[in-house]
């Protein structure tokens, strides 16, 4: 499994656009756009007021699943098992990711992501 390619993995939508740059561009806003659409605020981090950033990694494999979910920094209150619960359900989507390239060939690559819990005021 890599951590960096020469071809990182992309979030599904963006193969329209022709520069490499607005592709991981357009795939990386798709991508926290989904995240965030889809994450709910635990409710029980909600009444103890937790906010902060939840570090989550996982692998995209060379078929563009979603496996290996991992997080590796938690902040409490089920925020952690969201996160992980979102991350997982993109295998649902009729688009899988686009996976990473080394060497021309397609690689199984750790994905590492940061989402954030913040409580509006």
């Amino acid at each position: 499994i890599f951590n960096t390619v020469e071809q990182m993995p992309r979030f599904p939508g963006c193969e329209e656009k022709t520069d490499k740059e607005e592709k991981e561009q357009c795939s990386g806003q798709k991508l926290m756009q989904y995240i965030y659409s889809n994450l709910r605020y635990p409710e029980s981090a909600i009444e103890k007021g937790i906010e902060g950033r939840v570090v989550v990694r996982f692998v995209i494999d060379k078929s563009g699943y979603v496996t290996d979910v991992k997080i590796l920094r938690d902040i409490g209150g089920d925020c952690g098992t969201e996160v992980k619960r979102v991350i997982e359900s993109m295998n649902a989507l009729p688009e899988k990711w686009i996976p990473g390239r080394q060497a021309g060939q397609k690689v199984n690559v750790y994905y590492t992501l940061p989402v954030v819990f913040k409580l509006s005021k």
